[in-house]
């Protein structure tokens, strides 16, 4: 039986380890350049054992290498791209609230116009819950008076102008 040369493969190792101090490519040609025994780029590839420890080296330049080409200055970048497009979402977004709030008050004006304010009670009792929602959208027009809708509502002694 034949003795196994660094059998614990420390010489390995510290030459993985230099190898990916300096990031130079980890290849079992370069670990065999610089080995002090075993000159034959075989003597890694053919033992299970040090082919691992390449393989796992290898692994480790390449997530290292990853990590660094992906700068401060391109996540920024990165970033900067993730803002706009919300950006630009909230902008549709609020020009689609600002769209519906115009229909809504369409709507109010046509029932008045088509029905008058019993038109619009009608309206506003089997719409109750809109009202709310309403609200807590901040969708009402700027000036709007917002008043309880009620079965027993009279619009003409509560002297609002609709």
């Amino acid at each position: 039986m034949r003795l196994t040369v660094d059998a614990n493969h420390e010489e390995l190792s510290r030459i993985l380890d230099e190898l990916l101090a300096v990031d130079v490519d980890i290849s079992a040609r370069e670990i065999a350049r610089r080995h002090s025994v075993l000159k034959n780029a075989s003597a890694f590839t053919r033992h299970t054992e040090r082919a691992g420890l390449i393989a796992a080296a290898q692994r480790r330049q390449t997530d290292a290498r990853n990590v660094r080409e992906l700068p401060v200055a391109k996540k920024a970048a990165t970033l900067a791209e993730q803002l706009a497009e919300k950006s630009a979402r909230v902008e549709e977004l609020e020009r689609q609230v600002a769209g519906l709030v115009a229909s809504h008050a369409a709507c109010v004006r046509a029932v008045m116009q088509h029905g008058g304010v019993r038109a619009l009670q009608q309206f506003w009792m089997e719409y109750r819950g809109l009202s709310d929602i309403l609200q807590e959208l901040n969708a009402l027009p700027a000036g709007a008076k917002v008043i309880p809708i009620g079965q027993n509502l009279d619009f003409e002694k509560a002297k609002i102008d609709i």
